[in-house]
């Protein structure tokens, strides 16, 4: 469960930790990568603009719908005790009322827990996109109060931090950075949280995009954008986000796992139904507007047609060899570019 930037306050006013410098990456010098990896985080990308979802989106509905089903067995338990609260004061007297109100309240505590938890997703935003203007190098990031963080790209320090528990869920973290060099102000995330040997793969498609010339090649990296630009996700976009397979082994465990995903993407829905749609101020819309004609315009409306096939990893053969070529083929030019950049040191296509 990924916990720091709305379930629990990032860590600010404190200095950096021998891992977050040990672990940082760095602007202007890129990655030893296989691949380039957007993370199906994408929601817009052209040659002005790339905006991403939050590292909270594409799990949405997931984590919370377990906190729902505990506040729901937690409200029965409280109606069931006023309930029979009401009936022991008539034939039992107060005695064994204290006992049910007492556990009452230990039920009613419990349910205000969890239910802060659920509202963490529920009344909020439907997600906290961040945008990068590679024009400018300014990033914009969409704060959890509905305020908007604008930075240099330069002057953010990114690292790999990994988050609280025991799953293996590593983020980017960006953090601003005091004159100090050393005292952490303000801290965003990156719009994933998967394992740590992902992240390089997810980092070189940003920093790719910031500072090389290979907007076109990266855009065919991009194969499924959520259609969450200015509108809610519907039902059945965030149902297909939850059961998304990247290959067919996805269906050994389908019929174990379609009863959790049905009841996360109730939940998830419930959560954007509920929520208001981030909206940018006019000063980023405006540094953000591309050329009216911009050859690479990448958004939901290039999503394929036959969603459901590629969500279950059963596209016909020809559309997947279709869509691999192009991929590798774009992947192919990225590291040529670079190996003249850089030398081929930074490329690893083994």
């Amino acid at each position: 469960m990924s916990m720091y930037g709305i379930y629990q306050p990032y860590k600010v006013n404190r200095s950096l930790t021998p891992a977050e410098k040990k672990l940082k990456m760095n602007q202007g010098n890129p990655r030893k990568v296989k691949y380039f990896n957007c993370g199906e985080s994408v929601i817009r990308l052209n040659s002005t603009c790339l905006e991403t979802t939050d590292k909270f989106y594409k799990q949405k509905g997931i984590d919370n719908g377990w906190w729902v089903i505990a506040s729901i067995i937690m409200l029965s338990l409280v109606i069931i005790g006023v309930a029979r609260g009401i009936q022991l004061i008539s034939s039992e007297g107060y005695m064994p009322l204290l006992r049910v109100l007492l556990l009452d309240t230990v039920f009613l505590g419990t349910l205000v827990f969890t239910g802060r938890i659920v509202l963490k997703e529920w009344f909020t935003w439907t997600h906290y996109p961040i945008r990068f203007n590679r024009k400018n190098q300014m990033v914009y990031i969409f704060r959890t109060d509905g305020t908007v963080l604008s930075v240099p790209w330069k002057e953010i320090y990114f690292t790999q931090d990994k988050e609280p528990g025991p799953l293996r869920e590593w983020c980017i973290r960006g953090h601003i950075i005091d004159k100090d060099k050393e005292t952490v102000l303000e801290t965003f995330s990156l719009g994933i949280c998967e394992n740590k040997e992902s992240l390089p793969e997810y980092w070189e498609f940003i920093r790719c995009y910031m500072e090389e010339d290979l907007v076109a090649e990266l855009a065919e990296l991009v194969v499924i954008c959520p259609p969450i630009e200015d509108r809610k996700e519907g039902y059945l976009f965030g149902l297909q986000n939850l059961i998304y397979m990247d290959s067919r082994l996805g269906w050994i465990y389908f019929l174990f796992k379609l009863p959790l995903q049905l009841e996360a993407s109730v939940c998830r829905y419930i959560a954007s139904q509920t929520s208001k749609i981030p909206r940018w101020p006019q000063d980023v819309l405006d540094a953000c507007r591309p050329d009216a004609d911009d050859p690479v315009n990448v958004s939901a409306a290039n999503n394929p047609k036959d969603m459901w096939r590629l969500v279950f990893a059963n596209q016909s053969l020809t559309k997947w060899q279709e869509k691999y070529e192009r991929m590798d083929a774009a992947t192919n030019r990225i590291h040529s570019e670079l190996a003249k950049k850089y030398g081929t040191k930074t490329v690893d296509r083994t």
